[in-house]
This record gives structure tokens, sequence and C-alpha cells, in this order.
């Protein structure tokens, strides 16, 4: 979550739904709010500043939680003073295609809690992860734990007591929009330019010789030179945006099950947003 106290402008942050391109264009006018927060979580703001990093930091009563990531009933119940700089203020979030957001955040979670490499991720061990994490979620409801943060509803940073909180809603499918919408009312300076933090693997063909071409490269190239390389050799025809192929993997026929019931309100609203602009254009 990003908070501008001069404009009254709020930022919901729903993980895997383009979170950190809008969060480093809103740079210009608005931050993250630490002195509600740091009222919420009854410390003082220097010493709450010292201890949460950018992968999150243990709250007293929640755990091992997320601070950009906190759904709305938590947020209230909680944090009662960053809810109400949100309840003040124009908020707005950004929704995704819930299949395509579940993959996504399947491969971040094997990336950072089950120390897999981006490159080395495969669709059998998205398979595997996607049964053990829809396994845990179908006995949690209302959560914020950070090791499963990211799949938790949209609807969970939209919404509650059954009434939409949050003002404004853009589909993934229309960045050009909010940046456009950002810059016109709130002066926010344009950002879709910026690079991002998209995930890159092998194109299908190449998955089979990568392994070989990889211990060829470490045996022949030192590792600065390796280093060096990676960049150019991730923009090469061999390697392609991640996302690319979402639809092609078949999670199993009980996850994909599973996807389906869950994020059913998700789909929803991401697809009435997507209408929305339609009519309006």
């Amino acid at each position: 979550m990003k908070y501008s106290a001069d404009q009254k402008l709020f930022f919901v942050h729903i993980p895997k739904c383009a979170g950190l391109s809008i969060y480093r264009g809103l740079d210009a006018i608005a931050e993250f709010p630490w002195a509600s927060f740091a009222r919420d979580n009854k410390e003082a703001e220097a010493t709450l500043r010292d201890r949460v990093t950018p992968f999150g930091y243990t709250h007293a009563e929640l755990g091992e939680i997320h601070q950009a990531h906190i759904p709305l009933a938590i947020l209230a119940r909680n944090f009662p003073e960053t809810f109400a700089l949100l309840e003040h203020s124009t908020s707005f979030a950004v929704l995704r295609d819930p299949r395509d957001r579940f993959i996504s955040a399947l491969r971040q979670h094997l990336r950072e809690f089950e120390n897999v490499g981006a490159l080395s991720i495969t669709d059998d061990m998205l398979r595997d992860a996607a049964a053990r994490i829809c396994d845990w979620l179908e006995a949690h409801e209302e959560f914020a734990d950070l090791r499963y943060i990211h799949f938790a509803r949209q609807t969970d940073y939209l919404m509650l007591d059954g009434r939409q909180i949050v003002d404004e809603l853009f589909a993934l499918e229309q960045l050009p929009q909010l940046e456009d919408w950002l810059h016109r009312t709130y002066g926010v300076p344009r950002f879709l330019e910026q690079s991002t933090n998209q995930s890159r693997q092998p194109k299908r063909w190449f998955r089979h010789v990568q392994p070989a071409v990889r211990a060829l490269s470490r045996s022949a190239l030192p590792r600065p030179v390796r280093a060096a390389l990676r960049p150019l050799w991730l923009k090469s025809g061999v390697y392609e945006s991640a996302s690319q192929n979402y639809g092609d993997i078949d999670l199993g026929t009980a996850t994909e099950a599973f996807i389906a019931k869950r994020y059913a309100e998700d789909a929803r609203l991401h697809a009435a947003t997507l209408r929305r602009a339609s009519t309006a254009a």
C-alpha cells in the first residue's frame, strides 16, 4: 500500500497485480503510511522502520506478514489508523485474471520459499506446489501469513462486510488507462516505460537443452562474465515472458476446480471491470 497525504490518494496493493510498477510510479507523490502504521503496531516509527524489511516483518499478534499486503478485514481490525486513511482517501487497486495470478504466485512461492531458481521452474513443480497450497488454503479463509499471502483472494483487498471499500478498480489489461488517470488527476509521472520484475523462462523447445548449456557456460566462463551476459541472454530468442504460457499449464483437474471455485468472485469482478472500460470507450 502507498498513501499520499497531500492528494488523499491510497493505493491498495493486491499481490501479483503489477504492484511493483505502480509502487515505483507513485514514488513522486506518495509513500508507505509509516506514521499511522507505527501507531497501529504500538511502536515508535523509527523502531518499526528499522525492523521492517522489503520481505516483511513479525507482527506481535499476526506473526510473519508483509506490510504492503494486508487484506481489508485484518487491516480494519489490527491497523485501524491506517485503515482510516484508506477510508478517507480516494483508493484504487489493480485486478488480474485469477488463474494467471495464481500461477504467477506459484512461481514466486517456489523462488522465495522453496529456493527454486526462476529459470529452473518446471510445470511439474508448479503442479505439485499448487496441490500443496490448495490443501493449505482449503483450511484457511482469512489470513495474512507471509508464506501464503500471494494466494489471498483479490476481493479480500476490496470488500468488507459485503461492501466494496476501494473506490477505483482497473484491470491489469488497463494499465495505460490507470497511468493516464494518475497522471492527469494527480500529476504522477508516466511510469509504464520503466522496467518491471516480469519473470522470464526458457521457451519449451529450449528447456531440454538448457541444463547442458548452463553446465557448459559455468565451466567455460568466469562468474563475472556470466553475470554480465545474463541480461542479454534473457532477452534473447530462447527466452520469453513466463506469463505467455500460463494458459498451457495443466495444474490437474482437482486443482483447477478448486481455483475456479475459490476465486470465482475475483473472476467476476475482473471481467466486470474490463466490461465497464469497454462500454465507456
